[in-house]
């Protein structure tokens, strides 16, 4: 399956000193609502205890769900193209800030890297 979509919110966010990172991309503006009916795709990490395999979810239009592993991405300034080990994968189209972006890139470079020493 492949998903397409525009995300209107971006986030990069880290907590506990950066053992816990988490990177949004969401179609959905309104993020106090309690009904998923927007694409999203998110893709955390949780380093403090260990672990540097990512967890990934999604919303596909239908449902939500996760579990599955990046096999390859490739990001630049406007979009996000992501594969996972299950056949399914996104165009995402973003805009966002400068720092960021890097941020982002620099978090998806490391889980690719880190896979391939895994």
């Amino acid at each position: 399956m492949h998903i397409k979509f525009a995300a209107n919110n971006v986030s990069y966010n880290e907590a506990i000193d950066g053992e816990i990172v988490q990177v949004v991309f969401d179609e959905d503006t309104d993020n106090d609502s309690t009904e998923i009916s927007k694409y999203y795709l998110l893709i955390s990490v949780n380093y403090e205890f260990g672990s540097n395999l990512p967890s990934i979810e999604w919303f596909d239009g239908n449902e939500c769900n996760g579990g599955a592993s990046i096999t390859n991405y490739r990001i630049d300034r406007s979009l996000l193209q992501i594969s996972l080990d299950n056949s399914l994968s996104f165009d995402i189209a973003f805009s966002t800030e400068e720092q960021m972006y890097k941020n982002i890139e620099s978090f998806l470079s490391s889980l690719i890297d880190e896979g391939k020493n895994a």
